[in-house]
């Protein structure tokens, strides 16, 4: 258990890096800028990137909790609980990167 967070961290960073690199990679090819002007709302923008990353996460979430109760790493942990902690991270973490996205102005530097 004393690598069980830095563990999870890791795992779950990898998606945080992808989703920025992927929404600057769609500014940099102003693919934004066009569905603006075909009349996309702003918010339609952001909720696709929430909805697909968090489709992403949950699938993910889940994983991690089956492995952790039924593999007994973590046997009198209510698997509920850890659950929505894990989607409370991933939530987290997806915020953090539509943030941290907008620093970059190339996808691959």
């Amino acid at each position: 258990p004393n690598l069980l967070a830095s563990f999870l961290m890791v795992s779950l960073a990898y998606s945080v890096n992808r989703m920025i690199t992927a929404v600057v990679h769609e500014r940099e090819a102003r693919l934004r800028d066009g569905m603006r002007m075909m009349g996309m709302q702003p918010l339609a923008f952001y909720l696709s990137w929430i909805l697909t990353y968090l489709a992403v996460y949950v699938f993910v979430c889940v994983g991690v909790v089956f492995v952790l109760t039924v593999g007994e790493v973590l046997p009198r942990t209510s698997p509920s609980l850890l659950l929505i902690w894990l989607l409370l991270f991933a939530v987290a973490s997806i915020s953090y990167a539509l943030v941290i996205s907008t620093f970059f102005t190339k996808a691959k530097t």
